[in-house]
């Protein structure tokens, strides 16, 4: 009976906070559940001897408040691709948001001074998770307030996403922090808590990722007007398509003989002070607007293009002679595995090839013939296929004995001769 009030009631708040959930919503929150009841599971096993209804009433709690931990975070997420904010959102987002933190602050002092009152191993266990939970809060907290002012200035704000950069940073290492500090309190005092080893190992994979993500940052960002070159507007028109990929939009740049100054102004250790919407080239020779490449290396530090990395210093970018050029379209044609001969090999192939006197033979040979003369011109690599495949079934056929080309050639050619010579004989 509780179990069934617990689900209606949290199906209730779901209604009343959330409204509908979206596809990418409920797979997440199954997704997560799962690994939650998993750890619930291992930390009942190790409270095992403390297990109680009183208990157990905890842990369904917890695990309540995650839940709705979880579907905050994916609605603040969802914020991204909104352009403005509607009141009744606003106003769900903002209700949820004082019921958690209310209960995350009662439960935390609850725990706490629960278990410095009765020394009880089992509440140490509820301090550390709700513990978890607010920081976790103050985060999507913090998220929602960037969210908002991202879409007040109307998604202009350029310096977004290194504050949130800086905040999952920060989130990741006090995660980390409270984790490594419940695990030795509980090997220490009780037992060994393996339900935390999973969230141990993912905090401290993220974090160490992020620290090199912004290690590779600040390299890529370091005077980016020293590193990349500034492309001229003639360069631009020489281009099949000047247009950013980042942002979509035309791309516009200075005279040659201004791009000629900066470049050497470049070369010289004197980077002069440029607009965001001029265009830069990357090692790769792909083009981009200042402030959209900035914007992206924070993300990534891959060229948006070619996924190849932009500290790759192997190829150097030189002024107005990059490795690419500007009119060259890349080739995205799968390359084939094997190789494949070329029109002069296949043509020596084909005349060197032993043709059979057998009819199957014969036949064969003419309809591959045909097949070679009606096969259309349409691109070079599939008439060298078609020429190989030609070439192949034309050796074979030569090579087989001729008892085994007549067994080869089947019924219905054995058919065929039989009813020439019943005409034969007519």
């Amino acid at each position: 009976m509780g179990l069934f009030l617990t689900i209606l009631l949290g199906k209730l708040f779901v209604r009343l906070f959330f409204g509908h959930l979206r596809a990418i919503e409920v797979e997440r929150l199954y997704e997560q559940g799962w690994f939650s009841v998993t750890e619930t599971i291992l930390a009942l096993a190790l409270l095992r001897d403390q297990f109680d209804v009183v208990m157990l009433t905890l842990f369904v709690f917890l695990l309540f408040c995650k839940i709705f931990h979880w579907m905050l975070e994916d609605r603040v997420a969802f914020m991204e691709q909104q352009t403005r904010l509607a009141k009744l959102f606003l106003a769900r987002t903002l209700s949820l948001s004082a019921l958690l933190v209310a209960a995350d602050c009662l439960m935390l002092m609850y725990s706490i001074e629960s278990s410095l009152k009765y020394n009880a191993p089992m509440m140490i266990v509820f301090a550390f998770e709700y513990a978890v939970l607010l920081v976790r809060f103050i985060s999507i907290g913090s998220k929602f307030a960037l969210n908002a002012i991202d879409i007040g200035r109307n998604g202009d704000w350029e310096e977004k996403q290194t504050y949130v950069f800086y905040l999952e940073l920060v989130h990741d290492a006090t995660k980390l922090t409270l984790y490594l500090g419940f695990f030795v309190t509980m090997t220490v005092y009780y037992r060994f808590p393996i339900q935390i080893m999973r969230d141990i190992y993912i905090t401290g994979r993220s974090l160490i990722g992020r620290c090199q993500d912004w290690i590779r940052y600040r390299k890529a960002m370091h005077n980016m007007h020293l590193r990349y070159p500034t492309v001229s507007q003639t360069e631009l028109d020489a281009m099949n398509d000047a247009t950013c990929i980042i942002c979509r939009e035309e791309m516009v740049g200075p005279s040659q003989e201004q791009a000629d100054i900066w470049n050497s102004e470049r070369q010289t250790g004197h980077a002069p002070l440029l607009s965001g919407d001029t265009p830069k080239r990357l090692p790769c020779s792909h083009v981009f607007h200042f402030n959209c490449l900035r914007n992206w290396l924070e993300r990534q530090q891959s060229c948006p293009t070619c996924r190849r990395s932009v500290l790759d210093e192997g190829t150097p970018v030189r002024d107005g002679v990059p490795p690419q050029a500007p009119n060259q379209e890349q080739n995205t044609d799968p390359v084939p595995d094997g190789p494949y001969p070329s029109e002069g090999d296949t043509a020596a192939g084909t005349a060197t090839a032993q043709p059979s006197h057998d009819h199957t033979s014969t036949a064969r040979e003419s309809g591959t013939s045909s097949m070679a003369i009606d096969a259309p011109d349409a691109t070079s690599s599939t008439a060298g296929h078609l020429s190989h495949m030609i070439v192949t079934l034309t050796q074979v056929d030569s090579l087989m004995p001729s008892d085994a080309r007549a067994n080869h050639s089947g019924p219905a050619s054995r058919g065929n001769t039989d009813k020439g010579k019943e005409h034969a004989r007519e």
